[in-house]
């Protein structure tokens, strides 16, 4: 859990993302009770890996009340399709933990492919790429 002024500095980058990038994170929550399930959405991260320059990177972190309910992949979907219309970028990209299966199989289902594997802060790490839904680089000039 984090402190008052994390979740305000989050807040803060998350709005700043809309602001400058035109995309950025939701909250997901339950429909019907409406608790707090996770956050998904596009982002740029500045990691320092080259596969991720330029390109959006999507990423979605669900509580454990969320998994295994499809949430992640139909909250991504939802927002990949989004992207696809208003961002037109070619590629989005996401990092996930080699041995993170839950994440992997939403990925994969999202039509993520594996791109590289790599070290981020020195942990093993796959690049994932997807394209375009209609296959096009983007919006015209």
């Amino acid at each position: 859990m984090q402190d008052a002024q994390a979740v305000w500095f989050r807040i803060l980058r998350y709005a700043g993302m809309w602001s400058m990038l035109g995309y950025g994170m939701w909250v997901i929550e339950e429909r019907e009770s409406g608790t707090f399930l996770g956050e998904a959405g596009l982002l740029s991260a500045e990691r320092g890996l080259a596969e991720l320059e330029a390109v959006p990177e999507a990423g979605w972190v669900l509580g454990p009340q969320a998994w295994g309910r499809g949430i992640a992949t139909e909250a991504m979907q939802a927002i990949l399709d989004w992207a696809d219309a208003a961002l037109g970028a070619p590629s989005i990209r996401c990092i996930i933990d080699p041995d993170n299966d839950g994440s992997i199989k939403v990925a994969e289902k999202l039509g993520f492919v594996p791109l590289i594997d790599t070290l981020y802060d020195g942990k093993p790490t796959r690049v994932f790429d997807r394209r375009r839904a209609d296959g096009s680089r983007g919006k015209p000039g």
